[in-house]
């Protein structure tokens, strides 16, 4: 492991992109696996149901329904 260290690069945490799995399932339901940070982060458990509405500026915006 002889990395260079890029001192210029901003510090903090970055959200892990590559942990993110989607299925499709039938009337266009998907499961979505998220990394737990991220699942903090909204706020959701295993089994939450959660809608995702198109935003006002663009991106979507997160509507969390109770658990069936």
């Amino acid at each position: 492991m002889n990395k260079k260290i890029n001192r210029n690069s901003k510090t903090g945490r970055r959200l892990p992109q590559n942990q993110i799995k989607i299925q499709q399932l039938k009337n266009k339901q998907f499961i979505v696996t998220l990394p737990s940070m991220w699942a903090q982060i909204i706020g959701v458990k295993k089994g939450s149901v959660i809608t995702f509405i198109p935003g006002k500026n663009g991106g979507v915006e997160i509507i969390k329904l109770a658990k069936k």
